[in-house]
């Protein structure tokens, strides 16, 4: 018997196990779509008059801005938190999002038919949920969470001499 022979009594197959739940377990920790509708749905809500608040323009516009930054590839990424939990990376990141977020709604409130008043609770509101949302990429914690959802095993089939699986394997 050379090496790559298979011995009399083994067969080995190759096998993916994964269980029904887990594409379901990778998809909800990776998958922004639902945040992102939550807040395009708050842009969308009434505001007392019966208009959402800002028109379709603005919320077109913010939320292509917040799909270009949360996606299942940002949603993977870590930042470095060191010995005390303090992570400067994440602090920047939220601080340049805000920022960003803030002028783009500063900027162009009137080209979205908002009012005054309501831009900086729309900023905070929409903040909030992306800075929980962002958490679970401090530490890694993201990727170390789902890193055992997939998992791949070689099972070794035990058989007799004269199977027809054997049979397939002998030349």
């Amino acid at each position: 018997m050379n090496e790559y022979e298979i011995p009399d009594n083994e067969i080995n197959f190759g096998q993916y196990q994964q269980p029904a739940n887990d594409y379901t377990s990778l998809r909800m920790r990776l998958d922004t779509e639902p945040m992102l509708l939550e807040i395009e749905n708050f842009l969308r809500s009434g505001d007392g008059r019966g208009q959402g608040k800002m028109n379709e323009y603005g919320i077109n516009s913010i939320m292509s801005q917040l799909r270009l930054r949360f996606n299942t590839q940002v949603v993977q990424g870590n930042f470095y938190v060191d010995k005390h939990g303090f992570s400067e990376q994440y602090q920047n990141y939220l601080y340049c999002l805000r920022l960003s977020l803030t002028e783009h709604i500063i900027n162009k409130r009137v080209d979205f038919g908002m009012d005054d008043s309501d831009s900086l609770g729309i900023i905070d509101s929409i903040m909030d949920c992306l800075e929980t949302f962002t958490t679970r990429l401090l530490g890694n914690a993201e990727r170390n969470s789902y890193n055992n959802t997939l998992q791949t095993k070689d099972t070794i089939v035990h058989s007799q001499q004269n199977s027809g699986l054997k049979k397939l394997f002998k030349q």
